[in-house]
C-alpha cells in the first residue's frame, strides 16, 4: 500500500512579509523534502528581515505551478520597491529600466532580482514595472513633468544646457518607453517631453542673461 504524502504544515498567523494569498497556497505543502521545506519556513515565518519575506530562486524550482503566480507578485513588489529606494522619480526609474533591457530579445536583465529570483520572474517583474511607469508619465501633468526631467538633469555630471540640448537632437528618450507601448500613448508623452524641454532651455536662457 503506497505511503501517503507527508504534508508539511505552514504556520499561516506567523507569516510576515508573504502576502495571506501565498500562505494559503502553501498549506497544507506537499512538495519538497524536510530540508527544503525548513528552508522555505524560515522564509515565510516570523524571522529577522535579512532573511524572511523573500523566496529564493533554490526554493523556487521545486514549488507547484499554482505558487508560481504569487511568487511573481512578490517578485514584482520587490522590484518596485527597489526601485523606488534608489531612483528619486519615474522618468529617472523608467530611463534606468530601459538600461537593463536587451532592445535585441527585449528581455530584461535586474542583477540584484536575477541574482535572488529565477531569470524569467525578474524579466516579467521588470517588464509590469516598465510598463508601471510609462502609464504614470503619459498621464502626469506637465508641470510636473518638467520637474522630473529636471530633477534628472540636476542628479547627472553634465550642464544642464548640454543635457537639454542632447535630448533634443537625437532624441535617444524616445528608446526608454516599453517596447509593446502603444503608439497614441507614446507620441502624448513624447510630446510632453519636448514641451518641458523647451520650458527648461527658456529658463536656462533666462538665468544666463
Amino acid at each position: 500500500m503506497p505511503k501517503e504524502p507527508k504534508r508539511f504544515d505552514i504556520d499561516i498567523a506567523s507569516l510576515s512579509r508573504v502576502s495571506l494569498a501565498t500562505a494559503r497556497i502553501l498549506h497544507p505543502f506537499e512538495n519538497g523534502n524536510a530540508e527544503s521545506h525548513r528552508e522555505l519556513q524560515c522564509f515565510l515565518v516570523q524571522e529577522p528581515p535579512r532573511t524572511c519575506g523573500i523566496i529564493p530562486r533554490r526554493v523556487q524550482l521545486w514549488l507547484p505551478a499554482r505558487v508560481l503566480p504569487a511568487v511573481g507578485a512578490s517578485v514584482t513588489d520587490e522590484g518596485r520597491g527597489a526601485l523606488a529606494r534608489v531612483l528619486p522619480n519615474d522618468i529617472s526609474r523608467m530611463i534606468y529600466i530601459a538600461t537593463l533591457r536587451d532592445n535585441n530579445t527585449g528581455c530584461y536583465f535586474h542583477p540584484d532580482l536575477a541574482r535572488r529570483f529565477m531569470l524569467g520572474a525578474a524579466d516579467r517583474a521588470m517588464l509590469v514595472c516598465h510598463q508601471e511607469i510609462y502609464e504614470r508619465l503619459v498621464s502626469v501633468e506637465l508641470e510636473e513633468l518638467t520637474d522630473q526631467i529636471n530633477f534628472y538633469f540636476g542628479s547627472i555630471r553634465a550642464p544642464r544646457g548640454r543635457s537639454i540640448a542632447n535630448w533634443k537632437k537625437p532624441r535617444a528618450y524616445r528608446a526608454t518607453i516599453p517596447i509593446h507601448a502603444d503608439p497614441i500613448s507614446a507620441e502624448i508623452l513624447f510630446m510632453k517631453i519636448d514641451i518641458a524641454l523647451a520650458i527648461l532651455e527658456a529658463r536656462l536662457r533666462v538665468r544666463t542673461q
